[in-house]
């Protein structure tokens, strides 16, 4: 059951929802990917979007693709979770034949409210959309109204003389304000795959327990089929093992960043300035690896993969806290996705199932 899309909203609309989810590197490449005009910024590619003519059309068209796409892939933090095949069977069977109640995020999706409603809604994650993915997977989209802290700082010059007059002598001004964003939590019912991820959106922009916050989504939606409900009292893959797998699988991505303990024990955190190589091979680090004979333990990692068919990026980061390396097992339950759209979020994913023990 595919859910109800909109039109196109206005230029400036499809803008704005560009702006609170999509880096403008991507836009742009997507744009030049098309043959399309790009301009240097927001506002010069509002001007070329406007108006009435075939290019300004094809842009619009280019932008809303862009935007459908990213909207269930994105930046993500991720859990996986195994199912069996008959339950998979099940709970897929109901999705296909189940309604969605109308709500306060129905009359805009797939775009969001304006930050003046979100700011009058909860936290609580309402059902909004059941989305079709290939493969017959499908995928419950979950709004809720969230928020963040912008914090901004004001020099002596650029402070009004009636707020130096109430608040005489200061010398800078640091104000605080609370940003309201739609956030679109999925729960991802792969079907073939006999495996359910429960990706959060957007982690970067608040400080959520996403532990906690996953397995509120993952109620959710056994609150909306109960045969999930033994998924969400069970837990959740532990990835721990995956990040020393990747790394030392040379033909797996690029890393970018890689923190470790070693056995003399110090402790390392190296990244890589240029995007196009590969810590494993850089000459610092390999001295470093030669010199420990390759013995470390990893506990965080940043690997990015291009999937040549069809062709597409995705990064997956893991980051376990040190202290886990303390442990006869140690678990992390959780890690973070980058992708544009949401066959190679799927190619990302199943690089981490791919190395799980």
């Amino acid at each position: 059951m595919a859910s109800k899309t909109l039109g196109q909203p206005s230029v400036k609309d499809m803008l704005a929802a560009l702006k609170r989810r999509c880096p403008w590197a991507e836009i742009r490449l997507a744009l030049q990917k098309a043959e399309l005009p790009i301009g240097h910024g927001w506002d010069a590619l509002e001007e070329k979007a406007s108006g009435s003519s075939d290019e300004a059309k094809a842009i619009r068209d280019n932008m809303h693709a862009f935007y459908i796409k990213y909207l269930l892939a994105g930046e993500r933090y991720t859990q996986l979770y195994d199912v069996t095949a008959d339950k998979m069977k099940v709970v897929i069977a109901k999705l296909q034949n189940g309604t969605i109640p109308e709500s306060d995020y129905s009359t805009n999706y797939p775009f969001p409210l304006q930050s003046s409603k979100l700011s009058l809604l909860s936290a609580k994650p309402v059902l909004v959309a059941i989305e079709s993915l290939i493969n017959g997977d499908l995928v419950l989209v979950f709004c809720s109204s969230r928020s963040f802290s912008e914090r901004m700082k004001y020099q002596d010059n650029e402070i009004s003389p009636q707020v130096k007059q109430v608040y005489s002598g200061i010398d800078e001004l640091i104000t605080i304000k609370k940003i309201y964003f739609q956030a679109f939590d999925l729960v991802i019912c792969r079907s073939s795959l006999k495996r359910i991820e429960v990706c959060i959106d957007q982690p970067n922009l608040d400080h959520l327990d996403f532990e906690k916050h996953a397995l509120k989504i993952l109620g959710a939606a056994a609150a909306h089929i109960a045969d999930l409900q033994e998924i969400f009292q069970s837990k959740p893959l532990n990835v721990f093992s995956t990040i020393k797998e990747i790394f030392e699988e040379p033909k797996e991505g690029k890393v970018r960043s890689l923190s470790f303990r070693t056995l003399t024990g110090s402790r390392k955190s190296e990244k890589m300035v240029r995007s196009a190589d590969d810590l494993r091979t850089e000459t610092f680090h390999y001295a470093g690896m030669t010199a420990v004979k390759h013995e470390i333990s990893p506990y965080e990692l940043t690997v990015e993969w291009v999937f040549p068919a069809p062709l597409g990026r995705a990064e997956i980061e893991f980051k376990a806290a040190i202290k886990a390396l303390s442990f006869v097992d140690p678990h992390l339950t959780g890690f973070y996705v980058k992708a544009i759209e949401s066959v190679s979020f799927l190619e990302a994913v199943n690089k981490v199932v791919k190395y799980l023990p």
